[in-house]
């Protein structure tokens, strides 16, 4: 493509001088002018050309595959979980986690113990749904909650007073919600695990699991 154009400028710029030498006016043929006009002639055929062979684009080759609610990949914090069961189901909703909440336990109750040195109190509010259970449900009795640290170690809960304690939570029906706190007590390197969620006396159903952040 390139050395057509050079020859296309070649001739018309050796027609120009050929006509000039013939004794046309300096009026009837610019040279320049003729030159330039082939050249723009020439950038825009090119152009046409490039536009014709752009590289077509490539496909995001990332995975793309969604959280399954197990340990390795546990659903989002803030996704509403569906905890099934032999019973029924319950679907389930983890708040915002106070990651130190020594002082709201100390200030709950004064027999409170204070956490261990290099632990702290770790509030986890949570919001249940009955979703089908027409027999009623208990949260702090029939379903099981447990915390899967970094490392994998399971943590249960503490037994403390705490603020809207989840064991305040009287038995619900079909189509009710209620919210309450778990606690548990962790060190430092724990902070930033997973929560699971089951079934206490199911005969079915897996336990769900949902990051903490």
């Amino acid at each position: 493509m390139q050395i057509e154009r050079i020859f296309s400028v070649a001739a018309i710029a050796a027609l120009a001088v050929g006509l000039s030498a013939c004794g046309g006016s300096s009026d009837d043929v610019d040279v320049p002018a003729a030159t330039a006009a082939a050249t723009e002639g020439a950038d825009s055929d090119e152009a046409e050309a490039v536009e014709t062979t752009a590289v077509p684009e490539v496909e995001d080759a990332t995975d793309s595959s969604e959280a399954d609610g197990t340990r390795k990949s546990p659903y989002p914090a803030g996704s509403t979980l569906t905890v099934e069961g032999s019973d029924g189901t319950v679907e389930i909703v983890v708040g915002e986690i106070t990651w130190d909440a020594n002082q709201v336990i100390a200030e709950t109750n004064q027999f409170n113990e204070p956490a261990p040195e290099g632990s702290t109190y770790v509030l986890i509010p949570v919001t249940y749904t009955n979703v089908d259970i027409e027999d009623g449900l208990t949260p702090w009795i029939d379903l099981s909650a447990k915390y899967v640290s970094p490392q994998g170690n399971t943590l249960d809960e503490v037994s403390v007073v705490s603020p809207e304690d989840v064991m305040e939570i009287a038995e619900m029906f079909d189509g009710a919600s209620a919210s309450g706190n778990l606690v548990f007590l962790m060190t430092e390197e724990q902070k930033g695990g997973v929560i699971s969620f089951e079934h206490s006396f199911s005969f079915s159903g897996e336990p769900v699991y949902v990051a903490t952040s």
